[in-house]
Order: structure tokens, then C-alpha cells, then sequence
């Protein structure tokens, strides 16, 4: 097969205009916006809670963020497509266009990693790798949190995007509950909340998942 990464990046930007007229049409932001208030509850002590959104896409996520003074927010995605867009939509966000299997940040960097439709689009086995960057990345008292749809059977491979225009294909990974959640607790994660949203539009429910780092204490939902 060729190299995932260079797929994805074609796929990204090849449908960065039809995503962003998609969500300025349809403003189908509820799903961040929940998630956005439920972190901003998490930390009381609102001083420069630093946010990593990975695979950030057109920065909607972002912006949402943004409305928060105290988020200090960057964002990476392959796509230079999306970015463009991402920077009209998140102004004050740090962006970086680069592969994250690739790029690094320092130790203990982040309160807040923000990974919504993102580990899916890797094969498996390099989704243990991502997660252990993340794990790395993530403060010891900070708060993951990533998202996805939740599958019957679990599959993995190629898959034309059939919401968009243009045969668009890329990688796509799909999970079950029980798997994804063993393998956040073999990446060193505990899975301390779950929340679903239903993309009524495109008939999609996707489940996130909000992970501390094994044995550090949390607020209570």
C-alpha cells in the first residue's frame, strides 16, 4: 500500500473547501461546543490552560476554544488546505502544518489534547505509537480527550469519504467500544468520562472519550 500519510494529506486537501461550506452551512458545532464547556469546568483555576487540537482541520474546534480567554490554543494538521481556512476561523491559535507521527512537542506540555476524528485515520498499530506521543505530551494532571464513531466490528484499510464530493479516499480505521478503551489503557490513559453526539445530517454517532493519565486524580463530572 502507499504511505497512509501522504493519502490522508491528498484527502485533507482535496476536501477542505467542501468542509468548510459544510459546517458554515449546517454550523453543526454542537458536539465541540459541549465538549468545550464540560473542560472549561474542569479547570477552576482559569490561568493559560494550554490546548493542543490535533488533526485541527479548519480550527471550528478551535474557535470554540477561543472563546475561553484562558485557553492558550495551538493547532497541527497535515492539511496546508485546511490550515488556510483554520486561520480565519481561529485567528489567535499557534498553527503547524506537519505530520504528527513525525513532529514533536516537549514532555508535559499540554492540559488539554484535543484529538476529535483523529486516531481513526491511522492503521492500528501506529495509532499505540500516537497515543504514546500523546501520553507524553499531556501534563500529568491534564485531559485528554478524543473522538470517533464506534463500530460493531472492528476493520481497518482504505474507504472512499461518501459524504463528499470527488471520490475522495483515505485511511480509516474503525473500532469497537471495548477495543478502543484497551488500547487507551494499554497507551497508559484511564477513560474517566464518555459523551456521544449524534450527526443526525450525515448519520454518524460519534463517542469521545475524556482520559487522564493512569493513577492522577480528576474532577468529578
Amino acid at each position: 500500500m502507499k504511505n497512509y500519510i501522504e493519502i490522508n494529506k491528498k484527502a485533507y486537501d482535496d476536501i477542505a473547501y467542501q468542509y468548510q461550506a459544510r459546517h458554515a452551512a449546517l454550523k453543526e458545532t454542537q458536539g465541540y461546543i459541549k465538549v468545550v464547556q464540560y473542560l472549561d469546568k474542569q479547570f477552576p483555576n482559569k490561568d493559560n490552560v494550554s490546548v493542543l487540537d490535533i488533526g485541527c482541520g479548519n480550527g471550528m474546534a478551535l474557535a470554540e476554544f477561543n472563546q475561553y480567554e484562558f485557553f492558550k490554543c495551538t493547532g497541527i494538521d497535515i492539511s496546508q488546505n485546511m490550515l488556510d481556512y483554520a486561520k480565519n476561523n481561529s485567528p489567535t491559535a499557534t498553527l503547524i502544518c506537519a505530520d504528527t507521527m513525525t513532529y514533536d512537542f516537549p514532555k508535559n506540555e499540554f492540559d488539554v489534547i484535543y484529538a476529535s476524528a483523529f486516531i481513526h485515520c491511522f492503521p492500528k498499530s501506529d495509532a499505540d505509537l500516537m497515543l504514546q506521543k500523546i501520553h507524553s505530551w499531556l501534563k500529568p494532571d491534564g485531559i485528554f480527550f478524543v473522538c470517533t464513531t464506534i463500530s460493531t466490528e472492528p476493520n481497518e484499510g482504505l474507504e472512499e469519504k461518501k459524504d463528499y464530493n470527488g471520490n475522495i479516499v483515505r485511511y480509516r480505521a474503525r473500532y469497537t467500544d471495548v477495543e478502543l478503551q484497551t488500547k487507551l489503557a494499554k497507551s497508559g490513559f484511564t477513560v474517566f468520562n464518555i459523551g456521544s453526539f449524534n450527526e443526525t445530517s450525515r448519520g454518524k454517532l460519534w463517542h469521545g472519550y475524556y482520559c487522564k493519565k493512569k493513577l492522577a486524580t480528576f474532577r468529578a463530572a
